[in-house]
């Protein structure tokens, strides 16, 4: 069984949300919302709402749940190999959180990343905050699948 070292994750992730956004493909610029599936059982939620505005630039800004994007890029996630391979996605955000994911909960987290494709007219993916994979429900990561429509 391979075990990756715990610091390697929030490393790697670290590292994309510090270099430049990517430009994004003219079909992605503009705002998209939806509803997210939470996919973690120590949450009551069933879903929160994400809304994402993606600029020619590669900055993004939005909501998930209850808590803004700051400093949310756009980046390309793989390339030909990778695709050839389905390993990721296309596309991804990485960005951090201003407030609560789910306030009702008492759910914050620092950071999210939000990887996706584009099919059918639709960003189709998920989100996975930052925290950890196994321990206290306080400290794990929340995850969740969406698909999201232009508005």
């Amino acid at each position: 069984m391979l075990v990756r070292p715990p610091i390697l994750a929030p490393l790697l992730a670290g590292l994309a949300a510090c270099s430049a956004p990517d430009v994004p493909p003219p079909e992605l610029v503009g705002a998209w919302a939806g509803d997210a599936r939470v996919i973690v059982a120590f949450c009551e939620a069933d879903s929160i709402p994400v809304r994402l505005d993606i600029r020619a630039d590669g900055t993004v800004t939005g909501s998930v749940g209850d808590a803004t994007l700051v400093d949310a890029a756009y980046h390309e996630n793989r390339g030909a190999f990778g695709r050839k391979l389905k390993i990721a996605t296309d596309h991804i955000v990485t960005g951090r959180l201003d407030g609560p994911l789910i306030a009702a909960e008492n759910v914050a987290r620092r950071a999210i990343d939000l990887p996706f494709d584009l099919r059918f007219g639709r960003l189709d993916g998920g989100f996975h905050s930052s925290g950890a994979h196994i321990g206290p429900p306080s400290t794990m990561k929340v995850s969740g699948t969406f698909a999201l429509a232009r508005e």
